[in-house]
């Protein structure tokens, strides 16, 4: 039995199982337990053999996740930010992706909450920093101006609890000699409201280096404007499932607009994330959205494939 945020959790083995010795229920009883914390809103769990299978399996990805950590066996994707009246490139977002030698591309569902599980989040959260920061660096000297102004990289919970962010993003910004205004971080609402003294102080501490934070999936989780005048937020991002169906949902165009209105009255940016329709677009345009992301602007890239990108934009700003 475990308590995890005042929530009582309890893994039960039963005395039926094919078992002798007094360890096997004890193990039977721990993998119920890590099972119960796996499924949110579950605090019971029956252990059965099945869950033996599933965790073994579990294990196994766990380990194979922390050497491709290791040996830097991830790889990033980049989905371009657009401004939405010119079509032009303002940004990236860093997208992790797995690339098992074996199982091929994993889907970062299957693998970040096991990283956020295990606390490999932490290790995994400075590579994406490194390899980030490294490859607008590469952009900037390829592109000079015509390179993306900034990279936006997720954060999670236990990456703001990690003593050592800071000095890790102080670290790769001075030696390659990046400015602060080079990367944008995103948190979800529920993380913010989770840890917000931790997160004020972070934010001040962004803030001194003129690093911007933006609230990811906004609108979706626990909003409190509060928070949006108090702390040095500079942007919010739309979740897709309010822009989804903005061309046939009412309420989520009313809701979007409202969010729109918001950010205005308190000068922050915004992002439309999930545009997946010309429709979208024009939607977003005629509400004053100047920045949006999405399949039908363009899918996650590859590095090669984003570098062409910008390539291209590159040559169409100077004909």
């Amino acid at each position: 039995e475990i308590s995890i945020s005042s929530k009582t959790l309890i893994g039960i083995a039963l005395s039926n199982l094919p078992y002798t010795e007094p360890e096997d229920f004890l193990q039977a009883a721990d993998t119920a337990l890590q099972i119960a914390r796996q499924k949110k809103g579950q605090a019971v769990t029956v252990f059965d053999i099945d869950m033996q299978t599933t965790a073994t399996a579990r294990l196994n990805l766990e380990i194979e996740l922390q050497e491709a950590i290791e040996t830097h066996k991830l790889l990033l994707q980049y989905q371009p930010i657009f401004h939405l009246d010119t079509r032009t490139i303002v940004s990236f977002e860093a997208l992790v992706r797995w690339k098992h030698p074996t199982k091929g591309i994993i889907s970062p569902n299957d693998f970040i909450p096991l990283a956020e599980e295990t606390g490999l989040i932490v290790p995994l959260g400075e590579w994406v920093i490194a390899a980030a920061c490294h490859q607008l660096k590469h952009w900037q000297t390829q592109f000079g101006e015509n390179s993306p102004a900034y990279i936006t990289i997720n954060l999670s919970n236990l990456q703001l609890q990690n003593p050592l962010l800071l000095a890790c993003i102080d670290r790769h910004l001075n030696t390659l000699e990046l400015d602060g205004q080079a990367l944008r971080f995103e948190i979800t609402e529920s993380v913010l409201m989770e840890n917000s003294e931790m997160v004020t102080e972070l934010m001040a501490q962004l803030d001194k280096r003129k690093i911007r934070l933006l609230i990811d999936d906004f609108g979706t989780g626990y909003s409190s404007l509060a928070y949006l005048q108090m702390l040095p937020i500079s942007g919010l991002k739309i979740d897709r499932t309010f822009i989804s169906d903005i061309d046939t949902n009412s309420k989520n165009l009313d809701i979007t607009t409202i969010i729109l209105i918001l950010a205005e009255q308190l000068e922050l940016e915004v992002v439309a994330e999930g545009i997946e329709k010309e429709e979208h677009i024009d939607i977003l345009r005629s509400l004053s959205c100047q920045y949006g992301q999405g399949n039908v602007l363009s899918r996650p890239l590859s590095t090669m494939d984003a570098t062409d990108l910008i390539a291209s934009q590159s040559m169409s700003l100077t004909d």
